[in-house]
């Protein structure tokens, strides 16, 4: 009996604790696309928070074909080359560069469980790719902007 109340009790506890956390991991159930290439991730999964969804930079860079794929600790920065471009997150910061000059995120960049993460809307404005979130699922979609796309955006933002 002694032991099903000491059970009972650790199992409400662990309920308890990952129901107040902060923000959602989105697990192997969901998957990430750009240009509807699966991105990989190993050990890591995007994170929706209250306005925001953050993804993994190093898988999103890869997915992107990006080379010189760099973290400078003393700097605090994250940084890749995306064709002759060259883009550059701060830790903590929602300012951005390409190719020097600054554009605005909805998030700062973040270190989370020792892997840096940026905001969707950043690889969005980096790559001027369509970004779709489905909060049910926790499915992530970047795609080349048509006209449709466009028109149903514009459709859906007036409302």
């Amino acid at each position: 009996m002694k032991f099903k109340k000491k059970l009972i009790a650790l199992s409400l506890t662990t309920i308890m604790s990952l129901s107040f956390s902060t923000g959602v991991f989105a697990e192997d159930m969901s998957k990430t696309t750009i240009n509807n290439q699966v991105v990989k991730y190993t050990d890591v999964s995007p994170i929706a928070e209250k306005d925001y969804v953050l993804v993994p930079f190093s898988a999103c860079m890869e997915a992107l074909n990006a080379t010189d794929i760099n973290y400078n600790d003393s700097l605090k920065s994250a940084s890749a080359k995306i064709g002759d471009d060259t883009v550059e997150f701060i830790i903590g910061s929602n300012i951005a560069k390409i190719n020097g000059d600054q554009f605005i995120t909805s998030s700062p960049a973040a270190i989370i469980k020792n892997r840096t993460y940026i905001s969707t809307d950043a690889i969005e404005k980096m790559t001027g790719l369509f970004c779709s979130y489905d909060s049910k699922t926790g499915d992530i979609s970047f795609v080349e902007p048509t006209f449709d796309l466009m028109n149903k955006y514009l459709q859906y933002s007036n409302k």
